[in-house]
């Protein structure tokens, strides 16, 4: 069907290192049916073939356990986690650094 569930894109393209940071939202009646890992999928292939990137970034607040789920589930890798300022709430959270580096 061609109803909105979410959206997907890639934000602080780094053209010289070919490095990108990707967002992925989907509507919370939409969860744990599939459509974040599909998602995923589709844009890692973009992000590695059309863009060329060597590798793709997600920030994400630590205690978003589904979506670490996701990542974990793509290969990416945990590199840091850091207390930030969330741009959005204000709210203090920690913020988890994951990474997929090209193959």
């Amino acid at each position: 069907s061609k109803k909105w569930i979410g959206a997907v894109g890639f934000n602080d393209w780094d053209h010289k290192k070919n490095t990108a940071e990707i967002g992925c939202w989907v509507l919370p009646e939409h969860w744990g049916r599939g459509f974040g890992s599909e998602i995923m999928k589709a844009s890692i292939k973009y992000g590695f073939d059309e863009m060329k990137l060597n590798a793709i970034d997600g920030f994400i607040d630590s205690n978003n356990e589904p979506i670490k789920k996701v990542l974990k589930k793509f290969n990416f890798e945990h590199l840091k986690s850091e207390p930030e300022k969330d741009p959005k709430s204000g709210l203090h959270i920690i913020c988890d650094h994951f990474r997929l580096k090209e193959k």
